[in-house]
């Protein structure tokens, strides 16, 4: 019998940008912080990008492909540490899609990820974005975007090792795990749920995974660069 083990783990997605004290922004649209009184927003050589009063309201314009910007924003006596991402914060990576979650990759590449024109079966070495559950390819490395209908998802017989993680705004995947039962199910408040077996990784991502937030995006990131071990 399969030693199979499940890991709960509560460490929030964020901590992608909080492990250096650093909040993530998109550059070329407006984002809104919370604020109060005075604020500055300059550049870390003294250069002033933009300031005001209460709520911080920051338009930086669009960066190059790929490139990031520091910044420190100051409100009153608090000093935070500011990284600005170009549109396109995945420029140079490449995926392989099944064509299903057509969604989700339309996202990405317009982000500046690569698709490769080839079917996932012609590169089995490839990070695959998917949305349904891809027992037909061998990838390692895959993504899965269910809609909330592909729910309860059989994961029986698909992993030795279950870990579930929140990000910064909860999803709602859980897990029932019990000797008739092993699924994922949208009853809690997880946003993703890593299964390995082998070296076959599979990211099964919340409905609600938004791809509109930076920090978001910067973990796809995190995931696409990974050096399978």
């Amino acid at each position: 019998m399969r030693k199979q083990v499940i890991l709960f783990c509560f460490l929030p997605l964020l901590l992608l940008a909080q492990k250096n004290d650093v909040t993530d922004l998109w550059s070329g649209r407006e984002q809104t912080l919370p604020g109060n009184g005075a604020w500055i927003l300059a550049a870390e050589h003294g250069r002033i990008l933009s300031s005001g009063n209460g709520d911080v309201k920051i338009h930086f314009p669009a960066l190059e492909d790929g490139s990031t910007l520091d910044a420190v924003l100051t409100c009153g006596e608090k000093r935070q540490k500011v990284k600005f991402h170009s549109p396109k914060p995945l420029i140079g990576l490449t995926m392989v899609s099944d064509n299903t979650a057509g969604r989700r990759v339309s996202t990405l590449h317009r982000y500046g990820v690569g698709l490769l024109a080839e079917p996932p079966l012609a590169h089995p070495g490839a990070l695959l974005v998917t949305s349904q559950w891809p027992n037909q390819f061998n990838n390692e490395r895959i993504l899965l975007f269910p809609d909330k209908r592909d729910f309860p998802l059989n994961i029986a017989g698909n992993r030795k090792e279950i870990s579930l993680h929140c990000a910064k705004n909860p999803g709602s995947l859980s897990v029932l795990y019990d000797k008739k039962e092993q699924v994922l199910d949208l009853r809690g408040t997880f946003s993703y749920v890593v299964l390995r077996d082998g070296k076959r990784k599979v990211v099964v991502f919340t409905p609600e995974f938004d791809l509109d937030q930076i920090d978001n995006v910067l973990f796809i990131r995190q995931l696409a660069e990974e050096k399978q071990k």
